[in-house]
């Protein structure tokens, strides 16, 4: 049997100093698997001090640095739409460089792919290692989510996508605006395992509340056609209260909803099915780590 190569692709912004540590704990899980890694350099603006690696097992290491930061979920698709075109995995494992997705769950998705070839692998996270504030802003915009459009999306950037994964995900323009939430709507087969969110290894979270806040509308925005169907039914029905009533405090969830709706629809802009066609202008150069 042909082994397979599967490439871990790693969006990384000034965290070099994790993504070696990362690097080192990847080649002690692998165990001669023909791993190869890619990372998206989302513009730092930090150098990396420690430009050169030696590893086992890691086949190479290869970075694109991009010419301007386009964030997390971008600098993901800007790496899948890399390797489909160049046609340079059979599987593709996406992770932070902080160290929260723990490498060890590596060995997981390598064993997962050997009991369904065209599957989408999903690491879902049933601790995070965050204060208590943010937990609960966190599950308030997993109700919200849960409310308006029925999924309770409690995953990130750690997943597992095989060949025919990219390509269906490569076609969703939605893609460009949040990668959890395109493979809540993909069209290939999803299958979840548990997994604790880990401490970073280095320096504070770079997910500030407001981030947050950016991240449940980019997702919100996926499902826009959903939630501005329940808005309008429920802004009906609020109308309809308000006739009956007549009291100004009923105009208050009216107003609350058209202002998410406002927000989401502000949010789906980002959304743009002609990025893939752009990805060129927007690498600055290729260097090699290993």
């Amino acid at each position: 049997m042909k082994a397979r190569k599967i490439y871990v692709l790693i969006p990384l912004y000034n965290d070099w100093l994790s993504l070696s540590k990362l690097l080192r704990a990847i080649d002690k899980m692998i165990k001669k698997n023909n791993i190869n890694i890619l990372i998206i350099n989302d513009c730092s603006t930090e150098k990396n001090k420690n430009s050169k690696h030696q590893f086992k097992d890691i086949k190479s290491v290869k970075v694109i640095n991009l010419k301007r930061n386009l964030g997390h979920d971008r600098a993901i698709a800007v790496g899948l739409n890399i390797l489909y075109k160049k046609k340079l995995f059979d599987y593709v494992i996406t992770m932070d460089s902080d160290g929260e997705d723990n490498p060890k769950y590596i060995k997981s998705f390598i064993e997962k792919i050997n009991e369904d070839k065209n599957v989408i692998i999903v690491a879902k996270r049933n601790t995070r290692s965050v204060n208590l504030v943010f937990s609960i802003l966190y599950f308030l915009h997993l109700v919200i989510l849960f409310i308006f459009v029925g999924k309770w999306i409690n995953f990130g950037g750690y997943n597992c996508l095989s060949k025919l994964a990219v390509k269906n995900l490569l076609k969703e323009k939605t893609l460009w605006g949040n990668y959890p939430a395109t493979i809540a709507i993909s069209k290939t087969k999803i299958k979840f395992f548990n997994t604790h969110r880990s401490k970073r290894y280095y320096g504070p979270s770079q997910m500030t509340y407001f981030k947050l806040f950016l991240h449940s509308l980019s997702i919100l925005a996926v499902f826009k056609k959903k939630i501005f169907y329940k808005v309008a039914v429920l802004i009906s029905v609020n109308f309809l209260i308000i006739l009956l009533y007549n009291n100004l405090i009923l105009y208050i969830p009216a107003i609350v909803l058209l202002i998410l709706a406002l927000l989401i629809l502000i949010m789906s802009v980002r959304e743009n099915i002609s990025w893939r066609h752009q990805v060129t202008k927007n690498i600055f150069s290729v260097s090699k780590l290993f």
